[in-house]
């Protein structure tokens, strides 16, 4: 039922009005594709200069340390070039003199050993704080130390230890 004071001429006014500004909202929430482009593009062409402020931190998941990564050079580099090179990064901030850029990487630090069984072999790694890439260590034949029977609970997954002399004492453990 329409009231005297507001007619149905009113109502149609006011839906148009409402129906005009959902219109408008969603094409300014619609990302423009050109400017897009146009962005990356730009972005493409800007290069880290020699002597760019870079600030470099990852997180690592398995053992919730972060690491504020030092000594690391992205002159000459452009944003492609370093989502390239690590995939698993996010950069905040790129420009010609300024860089900040996070990782979060499924993995122990490189404060921490990691022992782990496969194909009936230990092997040992560490996360390398200089490549930031997982190194191996060592690869030792589990048959040969005789841990046939106590190999099950490495196989439950990774293993973390301190140090080797840790890993050491743990195997030495088991073998007896």
């Amino acid at each position: 039922m329409i009231s005297a004071k507001f007619g149905k001429r009113d109502y149609i006014f006011t839906i148009l009005i409402v129906i005009c500004i959902i219109t408008f909202a969603l094409v300014m929430l619609i990302p423009d594709k050109t400017d897009e482009a146009e962005l990356t593009s730009k972005n493409d062409n800007i290069k880290v200069s020699g002597n760019a402020n870079v600030k470099f931190v990852c997180t690592f998941e398995k053992c919730n340390h972060i690491l504020n990564v030092e000594n690391v050079s992205f002159e000459g580099m452009t944003e492609k070039d370093i989502l390239e090179k690590y995939p698993d990064g996010r950069i905040y901030k790129f420009s010609e003199d300024e860089i900040r850029i996070s990782r979060h990487i499924n993995d122990y630090c490189p404060k921490h050993y990691v022992l782990k069984a496969d194909n009936n072999k230990l092997i040992v790694s560490r996360f390398n704080q200089d490549t930031l890439e997982k190194e191996y260590i060592m690869e030792l034949d589990a048959e040969t130390l005789e841990l046939d029977s106590n190999i099950n609970d490495i196989n439950r997954g990774d293993m973390e230890f301190d140090s080797l002399v840790a890993i050491n004492e743990y195997i030495e453990g088991i073998e007896n």
